[in-house]
């Protein structure tokens, strides 16, 4: 072969994992020849079990499994945005929940599977996106913040209307666990030194106890 040869570009946020809760199987994201793929390893046979490529995702940045470990929320760009998905591992196939010019990050699921918590720089609390069709219904052209704050999706009512869990424009909260009902974690700037918090909501979500 002739001509010169580039250097092909290292991505080193690659590979994205993510245990189920019991900790038998691990799931792994990564980029194999420009496509992204995840695999499967089963820890107590120790061996891989599944390959599979996620032809409809341009770039995976983070994912966890829900309690039963049959599912992974995820959070994906595809056509320069980052927006929210469940994977259903059984079926190979995908729900999207999120899909606007917002940058949606670290999902997790909390309250035993029935929603989502994770960091968004949106403005307001209502989605653009027309579940039934899975397509926007109105397109927002309002640009996002500077910093995060925390939302919840209420995955047993699929409403349009976000949960705002935090308002906070001066500081960035990423990485939001849920460990209880109503009950979560999170990682804040907000003293001007990282820190983790934890703190609970009620019902309605009117505040943030993190006493």
């Amino acid at each position: 072969k002739y001509g010169n040869k580039l250097d092909e570009k290292v991505d080193y946020s690659y590979p994205i994992l993510a245990w189920a809760p019991r900790g038998n199987y691990l799931a792994i994201a990564y980029e194999e020849k420009g496509k992204n793929v995840i695999k499967f390893y089963d820890a107590v046979e120790e061996e891989w079990r599944q390959k599979r490529y996620l032809m409809q995702l341009d770039k995976v940045l983070s994912m966890q499994y829900n309690s039963k470990g049959n599912q992974l929320v995820i959070s994906s760009i595809i056509k320069g945005q980052s927006d929210i998905f469940i994977y259903y591992i059984g079926s190979n196939s995908f729900k999207r929940l999120t899909n606007d010019i917002y940058d949606d990050h670290y999902p997790s699921f909390m309250n035993n599977d029935e929603g989502i918590i994770f960091s968004s720089n949106r403005r307001k609390d209502t989605l653009r996106l027309d579940i039934a069709t899975n397509k926007h219904f109105k397109q927002d052209t309002i640009q996002g913040i500077d910093q995060r704050d925390l939302f919840y999706y209420n995955l047993k009512s699929s409403s349009l209307v976000l949960r705002r869990v935090t308002n906070t424009p001066l500081a960035d909260e990423i990485h939001a666990y849920g460990i209880g009902q109503n009950q979560f974690t999170w990682i804040s700037d907000e003293s001007g030194i990282t820190n983790r918090y934890a703190g609970r909501f009620d019902s309605t979500i009117s505040y943030v106890d993190t006493t």
